[in-house]
């Protein structure tokens, strides 16, 4: 399939349903636990019709909604007061899709803004730990209701072997 990737039929599946989504504007929340290579699945995301726009977890809205914009070339302070004027930008963007790696880590107060950015047709690709669903269907089951949830498991190198020999 990819270079320095195991070809499961379940990744390559999953990897299908994400492109799928994707091109028709949808959202997916990629849940696995730590060594369920979360972060190598997320590389391997390179449609050729879309950008991919890499948001660090760790930001504030008005850095995280401005890192979006900077990622697109375009020249954007991060501050409190632009950000109304930066989620309508986002919200209009097309042809790109935004990845959020480590959503355990994102601020309570960011959700909200992902809800709109969701709304107004801007594929997300979250990957993040369990407590990701957990924290989204206690407190944002909204937001969860538009993600399509996918399940990646570690792979133990001695099933691999016994399933493929």
């Amino acid at each position: 399939m990819k270079e320095d990737f195991i070809s499961d039929k379940r990744r390559i599946s999953y990897l299908s349903a994400t492109y799928s989504r994707i091109y028709r504007g949808q959202s997916v929340l990629i849940e696995g636990d730590f060594g369920a290579r979360k972060t190598r699945f997320l590389q391997l995301l390179r449609p050729k019709k879309l950008h991919a726009i890499w948001v660090e977890s760790l930001f504030n809205i008005h850095e995280t909604l401005a890192s979006i914009l900077r990622e697109l070339n375009y020249d954007t302070p991060a501050t409190y007061r632009r950000t109304p004027q930066y989620l309508k930008i986002i919200c209009g963007l097309s042809n790109c899709f935004i990845i959020i790696d480590e959503a355990n880590d994102l601020d309570i107060r960011v959700w909200p803004y992902l809800k709109r950015i969701i709304d107004a047709g801007v594929p997300v690709v979250f990957a993040g730990l369990p407590k990701v669903r957990t924290y989204l269907s206690r407190n944002h089951p909204d937001i969860l209701s538009r993600l399509k949830t996918l399940i990646l498991y570690p792979i133990v190198v001695e099933d691999f072997i016994s399933e493929y020999k």
